[in-house]
């Protein structure tokens, strides 16, 4: 399984990416400095599952999304696709050649 990429461009923005031990939950984007952070010591499955969460979450944000999505649905909504995204993306690796 590769490490974490660096950077991650979604859309117009570089996101860096990188593990940080201080924040609460498995993962977060700051806007405000175009970063992905995520908890280290996950398993890499998992860490994967996280960095996809945190992309979504800025694609729909960055996208003009994020006021459409109802408080309580966004969450879930990111769970589910970042897993299905992952799977597909992994199980279909000539998906990338289309």
């Amino acid at each position: 399984m590769p490490d974490l990429p660096e950077v991650v461009k979604i859309g117009p923005i570089r996101y860096t990416v990188s593990r940080d031990p201080l924040i609460s939950g498995d993962g977060l984007v700051r806007y405000a400095d175009a970063s992905i952070l995520i908890k280290p010591g996950l398993s890499k499955d998992y860490e994967a599952v996280v960095l996809w969460h945190e992309i979504l979450h800025a694609i729909i944000t960055d996208g003009g999304l994020r006021a459409f999505i109802p408080e309580k649905a966004l969450e879930p909504l990111m769970e589910c696709m970042s897993v299905g995204l992952l799977n597909v993306i992994r199980d279909n690796p000539r998906l990338k050649e289309l």
